[in-house]
């Protein structure tokens, strides 16, 4: 009985764990703005090439099932 309960509480702990981390990460996706381009600042010197290689680096050319 208490090994059912366990378990019953694990697999919510899960399910909840799995739609939190699911909320965060659309919320991220949708803060306006541009991640790379705040990253690199307001410099003069960023060019397009940069960003991509930065896009590149961390990912972000990924898709978005890759990148969660």
């Amino acid at each position: 009985m208490l090994r059912r309960l366990l378990l019953a509480r694990l697999m919510d702990l899960a399910v909840v764990l799995v739609a939190v981390s699911m909320i965060v990460f659309a919320m991220i996706r949708l803060i306006p703005g541009d991640a790379v381009a705040i990253m690199l600042g307001a410099n003069t010197e960023v060019t397009p090439d940069r960003i991509a290689a930065l896009r590149a680096q961390i990912g972000l050319d990924q898709p978005i099932a890759v990148q969660y």
